[in-house]
């Protein structure tokens, strides 16, 4: 079985980001990818374990991923925060277990 794909305005689109200041894609690709992480972030919102506190599940949401880290402008993570007063510094340790320590 074979699906054919057609996009049309792709080159159109990406003329105009190449002809923006870098900065003003940059926020405009934030923007874009934030609002299209809107789905993700509220089903990780749901499956998110509710402690005492509720800081974990509070903590999920979108963050600028760096150039320099994700190799693409406006890149975004999606989980659990820990900068901006947010406590989602151990979603790891819910996520992947720990190991008893002796």
């Amino acid at each position: 079985m074979s699906v054919k794909i057609s996009i049309t305005g792709a080159k159109e689109i990406d003329a105009v980001l190449r002809g923006m200041p870098l900065q003003f894609s940059e926020r405009v690709l934030f923007q874009a990818h934030s609002d299209s992480a809107f789905p993700l972030v509220s089903k990780a919102h749901l499956l998110a374990p509710v402690g005492k506190t509720g800081n974990l599940a509070e903590s999920i949401g979108v963050e600028r991923v760096g150039i320099k880290r994700g190799g693409e402008i406006g890149s975004v993570a999606v989980g659990p925060r820990r900068r901006g007063g947010f406590k989602g510094f151990h979603g790891h340790l819910i996520e992947y277990g720990k190991t008893n320590r002796d």
